[in-house]
């Protein structure tokens, strides 16, 4: 058996693209002037963005993207009817680390993750792992509550 594949489009280099749940791709430039947009129906349908120097985290849920701009959280969908909406989530919390769509921190001496797209108050996950052991590892996903480890070692 093999695989046929199909070239649909060709990216310029720096064009990263994100597809949601629903099956809109989004395009992200990040160079100057940084761009997102959509194609739809043959044109591209720009976002009105925020700021400068915004850092792109990736696909969280209900068919949005999310990323980070002037220590802000903001979440960008596509409606047919509205274009990109793009709506701000919260501020980033005080010792926050980002790493695409995974969230950590740590309080009280104990490490918490959890998705960027969620509520960090309500649906952190305390990662009970000695920091000997956590110095190789990272966090590579949540999945259904359970918090996905890896190590290069």
């Amino acid at each position: 058996n093999s695989l046929k594949t199909k070239t649909i489009e060709r990216l310029h280099e720096g064009i990263d693209t994100f597809q949601v749940e629903d099956g809109t791709i989004f395009y992200w430039k990040s160079a100057s002037p940084q761009r997102l947009y959509v194609k739809w129906k043959g044109n591209e349908i720009h976002a009105t963005l925020p700021g400068k120097n915004i850092d792109m985290y990736g696909v969280g849920y209900n068919n949005a993207i999310y990323f980070c701009c002037r220590k802000k959280i903001y979440k960008a969908v596509f409606a047919i009817t509205d274009g990109i909406i793009i709506s701000p989530v919260r501020d980033l919390l005080s010792g926050e680390n980002v790493h695409w769509t995974i969230c950590s921190r740590v309080r009280y001496r104990k490490r918490y993750v959890y998705c960027l797209s969620e509520d960090p108050g309500e649906n952190e996950i305390l990662v009970d792992v000695p920091d000997e052991e956590m110095k190789d590892m990272e966090v590579a996903a949540i999945h259904r509550g359970t918090v996905i480890l890896f190590s290069e070692t």
